[in-house]
């Protein structure tokens, strides 16, 4: 499903590890499948999988930014703000956290508007935002 475009150096907050003993949801795709197929799914994706998924989204959007392919862009923002709204997301339960979910939630919303505008510039802007506070997040995980 995801090309396997060059990272960026803006990847690296994505190689963090965050706590472990988090067991997602099911990923956007994945809804729809029989529930015991789900529930078995949920127990064989690590934290560290759930992380290499927002990985191959970010690469699929460096490779829309590379190539200026918008609608390429708006799919991966569309896919990184309905994984950010899966129970593996969510690894703390602090208003702190919840509060950098929303953030992370918002760049993703500003980074479909900028592609949806088709200016290359405002859209390269807008997925430094979503990584800045990718980066942000997996600081205040760490500092937990």
């Amino acid at each position: 499903m995801f090309l396997k475009p060059a990272v960026s150096v803006l990847l690296i907050c994505f190689l963090c590890e965050v706590p472990g003993g988090v067991t997602p949801a099911p990923l956007a795709h994945e809804i729809g499948q029989p529930a015991q197929q789900q529930q078995d799914q949920d127990l064989s994706l690590s934290t560290s999988d759930f992380m290499k998924v927002k990985l191959d989204i970010s690469r699929e959007i460096v490779g829309g930014l590379a190539m200026a392919d918008f609608t390429k862009i708006t799919q991966g923002a569309d896919e990184l703000k309905k994984l950010s709204l899966e129970s593996g997301w969510n690894v703390l339960t602090t208003p702190d956290y919840f509060r950098l979910s929303a953030e992370f939630r918002g760049s993703t919303d500003r980074l479909r508007r900028a592609a949806a505008s088709k200016n290359i510039d405002g859209t390269t802007l807008a997925y430094f935002e979503v990584t800045l506070n990718c980066v942000r997040c997996h600081k205040y995980i760490r500092d937990k």
